[in-house]
């Protein structure tokens, strides 16, 4: 038997598929989701990070206006 032979011989045959984007069980390959509550769970971390994104932002926005606001300011002063 054949390096290559022996290979083949250990190798198992898996069947098409995807894992579950939250708990990574095996699903067929047309779906997502292995169940209505992973996706639940995955629908609200997503909403959950875009919350986190728009305060993120909104706070270094608002940091930006007050450097801007610092430097004008001793700007001024002297």
């Amino acid at each position: 038997m054949s390096k290559e032979e022996k290979r083949e011989a250990r190798t198992i045959k898996v069947p098409p598929h995807r894992h579950c984007k939250v708990c990574g069980k095996m699903i067929p390959p047309d779906a997502e989701y292995c169940s209505t509550k992973c996706e639940k769970i995955d629908l609200d971390r997503r909403k959950s990070y875009e919350t986190y994104k728009t305060w993120l932002f909104i706070t270094l926005a608002m940091i930006m206006v007050l450097a801007i606001v610092n430097i004008v300011l001793i700007g001024l002063g002297r």
